[in-house]
């Protein structure tokens, strides 16, 4: 009993829930999944600032639910207003796909609650020179740049990311807001992929326990034989 009890202390934590964090602006990747009935959809986003231009390249990863990307978003946690970031020029052109500046594609209501939206690029519809949908598929990337209004300084522990799916599961859509509870379809999460890595010390309980297993099943069999 006490080894079963051991072995299940250390799957829950090899199973650990990943964090949450916001989006780096050191142009490092940064991996964000719609997770939905245990399967995920994905997307990664690399985030630079040089003076007053942010550079944001944004990639549809795909997952377990594949899905097409027609917007994405940046928003802060809390109430601060400091800052907008705005498409620009729009439209911008990227890997044959445009897209605009502007506050709709569906990302901005219902928005994430308690967040304030900095800005949200989307596929470029209507007449020229928009013309057709642009949605990036699995694989695809696009390298778009906003002006900023204000300063991020100090607030980069509060910026998150977000990505609207569709064609997916079937047909549907999602919302994915990072480190907000309203994500959609409804009981669905919006987090980081799960990267944990076993500490030192769960893994040595796991790999006792998997010793004391071999050694009872060791003494069981030597006492069988002594009793044949």
């Amino acid at each position: 009993m006490k080894l079963v009890r051991v072995i299940a202390v250390a799957g829950l934590a090899l199973g650990a829930a990943p964090q949450l964090h916001a989006v780096p602006l050191d142009g490092s990747t940064s991996t964000i999944c719609l997770v939905s009935g245990g399967l995920n959809s994905c997307a990664s986003v690399a985030v630079s600032v040089a003076g007053s231009v942010l550079t944001a390249t944004v990639t549809n990863e795909g997952g377990d639910l594949t899905y097409l990307m027609p917007s994405f978003g940046f928003f802060y946690t809390g109430t601060s207003t400091a800052s907008a970031l705005t498409l620009a020029p729009s439209p911008q052109t990227n890997g044959g796909n445009r897209w605009v500046n502007g506050n709709e594609f569906g990302l901005q209501s219902p928005g994430p609650t308690g967040g304030t939206w900095l800005g949200i690029a989307g596929r470029c519809t209507g007449p020229a020179p928009c013309t057709g949908e642009n949605r990036l598929q699995t694989g695809e990337s696009i390298t778009l740049t906003f002006n900023i209004t204000g300063s991020l300084t100090g607030t980069e522990s509060n910026i998150f990311f977000a990505f609207r799916g569709q064609n997916w599961n079937n047909g549907g859509s999602f919302k994915c807001y990072e480190g907000a509870p309203n994500s959609t379809p409804e009981g669905s999460t919006c987090e980081p992929p799960d990267t944990t890595v076993p500490e030192p010390a769960t893994m040595m309980l796991l790999a006792t326990g998997l010793v004391g297993m071999g050694g009872a099943t060791v003494l069981r069999r030597r006492k069988q034989k002594n009793q044949a």
